[in-house]
């Protein structure tokens, strides 16, 4: 593996590989997994480099603000909405739009917009007439 990463969805296709590799067919009773070297994700230090520089996203204010806290406490107490919508954590319990309506809205990339023109569709992005 090239980088770091605690998602499941990476690490059990290479865990699988990896056992279907090493085993000879015989019956298993128990299989243990072992890790090494294991730090917080807080104190890792990922030094930057021609290869990823370019394609690091630049993080908004709000983003940073939620990390420096992240930060502080160690663990993930603060989620952006994106984050939370990865992590599956979100729930939706009911939408306010039908889903054509959804649709119409994030094709507009309205979150994109400069204040001043959110300003002038707040209606259209409240009531969507």
């Amino acid at each position: 593996m090239s980088h770091y990463t605690n998602d499941i969805n990476e690490i059990l296709p290479l865990a699988l590989n990896c056992f279907e590799k090493l085993w000879n067919g015989s019956p298993i009773r128990l299989i243990g997994v072992g890790l090494v070297g294991i730090i917080n994700k807080y104190d890792l230090k990922e030094q930057l480099a021609w290869d990823n520089f370019l394609t690091t996203s630049l993080t908004s204010d709000t983003e940073k603000l939620i990390k420096k806290i992240n930060y502080h406490f160690k663990q993930d107490i603060l989620l952006t909405g994106a984050k939370l919508n990865e992590s599956n954590l979100a729930k939706i319990l009911k939408c306010r739009f039908d889903q054509a309506t959804i649709d119409e809205i994030e094709a507009s990339e309205w979150l994109n917009w400069p204040p001043e023109k959110i300003s002038a569709n707040v209606e259209w992005l409240i009531t969507k007439k």
